[in-house]
């Protein structure tokens, strides 16, 4: 044992020693088990707040990837929240100050893509309006009148084509609600088929389509502006 105390000279040279009990070993003993307990306190703790930062920003990634999403689905009015977190803070920034870009920009598309739809209706009305005319003189010519036929039809599907972008424009802008009547999806690839057949035909090609009678709900115009677009 580690004692303490003190040694006394007697007169016949013995030495008698006056001691106790040290209390190092004990204190010893206390420091080490403080000392143990601090540093699991500073492993929990350091833990708790790691793991509640790491699940704020958890959350908020995951917001940011709710958004992100909605966003790739079409939905360009989306825009990243405000974040508490500097880094955080300045990358929705950045983000968002893309996306209004992009807004203003795929507006200014559409806006342009309308004006010009809505302007080219007038001139080729103008043009049909002829070619009836022509079709209905007793001068014409029955091969005349099968090309003028032709173009006619091709002036129609123009001018179809021209109100399905207004009609899209509209949709896009929120002001136009989709007519959800059943279409023949088979009879609509024909017609898309019979449209474009000369177009194939000039270039040497041969264009062959086959569906299932399937109706589907939708626009007939937007649908038809979907094949032709893929053609």
């Amino acid at each position: 044992e580690r004692v303490e105390g003190q040694v006394f000279l007697l007169p016949d040279r013995k030495r008698l020693l006056v001691a106790h009990l040290s209390p190092l070993r004990d204190l010893q003993q206390k420091i080490a088990v403080a000392l143990v307990a601090s540093g699991l306190l500073l492993v929990i703790g350091t833990s708790l707040v790691g793991g509640i930062t790491l699940m704020r920003y958890r959350r908020r990634l995951a917001e940011i990837s709710t958004t992100v999403g909605r966003i790739l689905e079409g939905d360009l009015t989306q825009r990243l929240p405000e974040q508490s977190d500097l880094d955080l803070r300045q990358l929705s920034t950045d983000f968002n100050t893309a996306l209004d870009a992009m807004h203003g920009a795929m507006d200014a598309v559409r806006h342009v893509t309308s004006s010009i739809a809505h302007d080219m209706r007038q001139p080729i009305s103008a043009i049909r309006y002829q070619l009836v005319e022509i079709m209905e003189d007793a001068g014409t010519s029955p091969t005349a009148r099968d090309a003028l036929a032709a173009a006619l039809a091709l002036t129609d599907e123009t001018l179809k084509s021209f109100a399905a972008l207004l009609r899209l424009a509209r949709l896009e802008s929120d002001s136009y609600k989709v007519a959800l009547d059943p279409v023949n999806m088979a009879e609509l690839i024909r017609e898309a088929i019979d449209t474009y057949q000369p177009v194939a035909a000039a270039a040497g090609r041969v264009l062959r389509g086959q569906s299932a009678a399937v109706v589907v709900r939708g626009d007939r115009s937007l649908l038809f502006q979907v094949l032709q677009n893929l053609l």
